[in-house]
């Protein structure tokens, strides 16, 4: 899961090739002069990328590069600003049955060489996509792809209303496939790539790119995050992207803009736990965060309070609210009081043997904070230490645990932060040593959230994949219940605390306004 991460987001990267060329340094023309000047556009844009590195949209290892993919290659349908698909290469999607999809090609799709886009390449570009790194999650789903006269079959393994929303895989034509550095397979994006110059040049069989103003865009090659910021700086190149992964926040002269990511940061809660295995307990953890305080202060802003599991900007989810943005902590010792009876030692095995998720002990000090009438009241609850696990290492989540257990404590909670380097903050999880933890899941654009409601799912530690929430959310991909509906029963039982949802950082030259970055193509626009 960190190499994907890694592998869906822009920025990397010392200076390798010169054939780039430099214009007036960005301090001196990104902004208006006094007497109302415009802006001067660039004579030719310049992007970085790796030569060393394959622009092979499946077998790309460099962030530079796969970002450069969606300006040489076209999808059947590609996520937009709200993460709902849009028509590229396709000219219908229809869902026929609950697990299959039928696209219909467009007639007149045709790749760069002026060859016909046909079945035969989707479906092979679908299989080499699926045992991609950089598309197997969003794809995990899709079992298989099928084509018969222009119509493209996709089977899903569960059923999915939104399962059209992942099919943004690139097409290449079957034919040139290629994996060497510096290559590229034909495609049929508004820009085709010349090895020799290293340049993108505009396609004239593609619409966007025949009418594009910029007919040419040079690449400069880069080997580090530092060296592209460098670069966009002295005007060698004019614009860059970075999904901030890291946890640091470039200071830059140019203009920015922030990118909306399906990047869900959340807090984990071992329900296995006796202390906090009631429903009452998670929400009045919930209730305890500010999470708009949260997204402000940890990532400088650049974060969107979480008020239900998915995305604020999700249509399917458009008007639905959860949970507070602010804090709720005059309800904490209400919900804590209303708690249901903590579970003994025996039924928390009882629970783990039925989920199969993590294994969660019952500490005797736990069992303890049950008071006299079987019920775990305010007082009980606040009087058990809890720790929050979290992978160290990453400034703006150590920002955020800081902030979040501040809260807590407000609250009245005992609650104490425990960092680990990455592997050992796995291992943990695995092991179900924790109380609590912070964890970080890019989602795929149609919201898959069975990554924590199924057993063995990359976020489902310490979640009863057996509980009400999991259960209402599977009856929401089966087409039982509406989003609100598991919205609504989700916010009942919280099995996990969505705090916020990150964005990305997109830079360049003032004058390249028309340039609109999204999440599954940042240099949209880029045409113009």
């Amino acid at each position: 899961m960190k190499r994907i991460l890694s592998l869906l987001s822009c920025l990397l990267l010392t200076l390798a090739f010169v054939g780039c060329r430099a214009v007036t340094p960005s301090g001196s023309d990104t902004a208006p002069t006094d007497n109302g000047d415009a802006v001067t556009a660039p004579e030719t844009l310049c992007l970085a990328y790796n030569r060393e590195d394959t622009l092979d949209p499946f077998s790309a290892a460099t962030q530079l590069n796969v970002c450069l993919s969606p300006l040489l290659y076209e999808p059947l349908l590609r996520p937009g600003a709200d993460f709902s698909p849009t028509l590229v290469l396709a000219q219908s999607a229809e869902q026929t049955d609950s697990t299959h999809i039928a696209v219909t090609l467009r007639a007149n799709a045709v790749f760069s060489d002026g060859s016909a886009v046909t079945g035969d390449d989707v479906v092979y570009s679908f299989n080499k996509a699926k045992a991609s790194e950089n598309y197997r999650v969003a794809l995990s789903n899709v079992q298989a792809a099928s084509a018969k006269r222009g119509v493209i079959t996709f089977t899903l393994s569960s059923a999915d209303p939104n399962g059209s929303y992942n099919l943004y895989f690139p097409i290449i034509k079957r034919s040139t496939d290629t994996g060497a550095a510096a290559t590229a397979a034909v495609g049929s994006g508004a820009y085709v790539f010349q090895a020799d110059r290293q340049t993108l040049t505009a396609n004239p069989k593609n619409a966007a790119g025949a009418t594009a103003q910029n007919k040419e865009i040079k690449l400069l090659s880069l080997v580090s995050k530092d060296a592209v910021l460098q670069n966009l700086e002295n005007g060698s190149i004019h614009y860059m992207f970075q999904d901030l992964s890291d946890g640091n926040i470039p200071r830059t002269s140019a203009k920015d803009t922030a990118v909306d990511l399906p990047q869900l940061v959340y807090l984990g809660v071992n329900s296995g736990r006796a202390v906090l295995a009631a429903p009452a307990v998670r929400q009045a953890l919930s209730a305890a965060v500010d999470r708009t305080a949260l997204a402000a202060s940890s990532y400088a802003g650049r974060a969107m309070p979480a008020t239900t599991p998915f995305h604020p900007k999700w249509r399917p989810a458009a008007g639905l609210s959860a949970f507070s943005a602010g804090s709720e902590a005059g309800r904490v010792n209400e919900l804590l009081q209303t708690a249901q009876s903590v579970p003994t030692t025996a039924e928390t095995a009882a629970t783990d043997t039925a989920t199969t998720t993590v294994t969660t002990a019952t500490t005797t000090a736990e069992t303890a904070t049950t008071d006299a009438t079987g019920v775990a009241g305010a007082a009980s609850v606040k009087e058990v230490p809890l720790t929050l696990l979290y992978a160290s290492g990453n400034r703006c989540r150590e920002a955020l645990v800081k902030v979040l257990v501040q809260q807590l404590t407000q609250a009245g909670f005992q609650v104490t932060a425990q960092p680990a380097a990455y592997d050992d903050y796995k291992a943990q999880l695995a092991a179900g040593n924790f109380d609590l933890y912070i964890g970080e899941m890019r989602l795929t654009p149609s919201m898959n959230l069975f990554v924590f409601f199924r057993a063995g799912g990359a976020g489902a530690y310490g979640v009863n994949t057996a509980d009400k929430a999991a259960q209402s959310y599977a009856a929401y991909r089966a087409g039982e219940k509406t989003a609100a509906e598991f919205v609504a029963d989700f916010s009942r039982d919280m099995p996990y605390i969505p705090l916020c949802y990150r964005q990305g950082m997109a830079a360049g030259h003032a004058a390249l306004t028309y340039i609109t970055p999204s999440a599954y193509s940042v240099y949209d626009g880029i045409t113009h």
